[in-house]
């Protein structure tokens, strides 16, 4: 009669942990697919978005060569000036001076007379390159950018973590199912009562593990 009810007991137990377990796999599998999907989503955008940046290095390096040699020019340009005033050549240095004008109006942009008129401020020698403002403008697309898609890089490898995670507690479960398959096919009611209580470990440890993961919607 014991014995009986020591197996009722046993066997409710059983079904019970096999409930549990199997809703929670099914949860720890469904997360991890979600996770997944989403790692993979990032990773795609951030190489795009890196990519992207790389574009806008390049152009700003671009941009930059431009500058310097538009500045170069500038810099011939005023020398000659400078010679027709020593000249006397007023027809000539009016003729330069308009030549110069016309040249910044169509070839410097704001940041860079923003910059040539802070040069002029500094000590001799100082050229407008010399300005972080300068060369922030630049690249500051770029590094945004960069920053974006690093993020998103950064997101999609803790997005990978909680996956892994949650693969663990899937393999956990997995092997709680198979010790509670066993219990039909064991005698001895200590062993019984040692699978039991391990398993019951198990799941809670597993549990643990997935609710340590925040929940992901569809």
């Amino acid at each position: 009669m014991k014995q009986e009810k020591f197996d009722h007991v046993t066997n409710i137990i059983t079904v019970f942990l096999l409930g549990i377990t199997t809703l929670l796999t099914s949860y720890a599998s469904w997360q991890s697919s979600l996770y997944s999907g989403q790692q993979s989503s990032k990773y795609t955008q951030a190489t795009t978005i890196l990519s992207e940046s790389n574009s806008l290095y390049n152009q700003a390096a671009q941009l930059l060569e431009n500058d310097m040699n538009v500045y170069n020019e500038i810099l011939n340009m005023n020398y000659d000036i400078e010679y027709a005033r020593k000249s006397n050549n007023e027809a000539e240095t009016k003729r330069l001076e308009d030549k110069l004008a016309m040249y910044e109006k169509n070839n410097v942009s704001t940041d860079l007379k923003t910059a040539i008129d802070w040069a002029k401020t500094q000590p001799e020698g100082t050229t407008p390159f010399a300005s972080q403002d300068l060369m922030d403008s630049y690249y500051n697309d770029a590094k945004i950018k960069k920053d974006e898609g690093t993020a998103l890089l950064n997101s999609g490898q803790e997005d990978n973590s909680h996956s892994d995670v949650l693969g663990l507690s899937t393999v956990i479960y997995s092997t709680v199912l198979f010790l509670l398959g066993l219990m039909s096919s064991i005698k001895s009611s200590k062993l019984k009562v040692t699978m039991l209580i391990f398993s019951g470990i198990l799941v809670v440890y597993a549990a643990a593990l997935m609710f340590s993961v925040p929940m992901l919607n569809l």
